[in-house]
């Protein structure tokens, strides 16, 4: 038990661990505890506490396929209400590699997302679900399967599910208090094909069609993300760059539209985001946005207390609406990674600034809505 809880405390510090063992070393099969589900925060439910479970079989036999099972409870503090899920995966290792599943969860769901990646506390490029304040309450039965070709530069995921979604009328959530917080409007129930391939691990090309099931004259509706992302490493210094761009059909509904969203607020610097922009700006049909960031990795030998890298990063967006509204923005970044490290963390600093035209919903004259002040902090591994 000690183990157990040492492991706890320190995996997430030296080893970027979502699962941490429960079983010994010796069982063939291995049960692990979720560390994403203890606890996360976003804005719109605040506190989550949960528990989260993953158990797998071996996977020493390729004739035998692995089974990989996930569970797991939660309780949102701010609407008090409860979420639980569960999927089941049949994972075979030889040829094409197949793995297909069935799943079922009841949970609050981000709406509108404009990015394919699961957000960790762990993983600060993948920050997006911090500052989310629009979501969906959604019921959600999926069966699926992921495979991989031979050659394996391709990756595929198909699934079909359907969904039940609860939301507040035009998207609306909890953080307007005069909103009465029972004040659901009727459930909406939709079937989705949902289709993902990415190549090489930094191409992905999202692709859902869904109908509403309640009006069977409506024609389908089609949403669809690409997306790029990728590290260049030079000698001393490294280029991230990341690209996105989507459209829905006009005859979506308001859930599946995008959300134009950025982490302003949040007091820290997250690789990828729109840093001064507020969550939920703008909601858009059709969108694109991108970031670059260069970082010299070393500027003076190595210490217990102090690495500086400087970097600058410039992000954009800009994003239209079939009701002929539109927003652009342009925003420049400075910054120095690692000036302090205390334990396994780094810290440092940044400044960005919001470039925008004078009629586009995001432009401001003031400095201080356009600017943002941040920290920067990193896993020293």
């Amino acid at each position: 038990m000690k183990k157990t809880l040492i492991l706890l405390i320190f995996t997430p510090l030296i080893a970027f661990s979502q699962y941490v063992r429960l079983t010994d070393f010796k069982s063939k099969s291995t049960l692990y505890l979720d560390l994403d589900r203890l606890y996360n925060y976003n804005i719109y439910e605040r506190n989550q506490f949960g528990l989260g479970l993953y158990f797998v079989t071996p996977t020493n036999n390729d004739k035998v396929p692995q089974w990989r099972i996930n569970a797991y409870a939660g309780y949102s503090t701010f609407p008090k209400e409860w979420k639980y899920g569960g999927k089941v995966t049949l994972c075979f290792h030889k040829g094409w590699q197949w793995q297909p599943f069935v799943q079922y969860f009841e949970d609050f769901v981000p709406a509108s997302s404009i990015y394919l990646n699961a957000y960790s506390l762990l993983n600060p490029s993948q920050n997006t679900g911090f500052m989310t304040s629009h979501m969906l309450r959604m019921r959600r039965a999926t069966i699926g399967t992921a495979f991989t070709p031979n050659h394996g530069i391709l990756s595929f995921h198909v699934d079909f599910s359907y969904d039940r979604e609860w939301c507040r009328y035009k998207g609306d959530h909890l953080l307007y208090p005069h909103i009465n917080p029972e004040d659901y409007r009727n459930p909406q129930d939709f079937a989705t094909l949902h289709l993902n391939a990415t190549y090489k691990g930094m191409l992905t090309l999202d692709v859902s069609s869904f109908k509403e099931i309640a009006t069977y004259d409506t024609p389908l509706s089609l949403k669809a993300i690409l997306q790029y992302n990728k590290s260049y490493k030079y000698k001393n210094s490294t280029l991230n760059t990341f690209a996105q761009m989507g459209f829905v059909t006009q005859n979506a509904s308001y859930s599946h539209r995008f959300d134009i969203s950025g982490t302003a607020g949040s007091y820290f610097f997250f690789d990828n985001s729109l840093l001064t922009l507020a969550p939920n700006s703008f909601t858009s049909d059709l969108y694109a946005r991108f970031s670059a960031k260069f970082r010299l990795n070393k500027l003076i030998p190595n210490n217990n207390y102090c690495n500086p890298k400087p970097f600058v990063q410039v992000s954009g967006a800009a994003a239209y609406a079939y009701d002929d509204t539109w927003t652009a923005m342009l925003e420049p970044c400075v910054g120095i990674d690692d000036i302090l490290r205390y334990g396994a963390i780094n810290f440092g600093a940044a400044f960005a600034y919001r470039l925008a035209p004078k009629n586009a919903p995001c432009y401001s004259p003031y400095f201080s809505d356009n600017s943002a002040l941040m920290f920067t902090a990193t896993l020293a591994l």
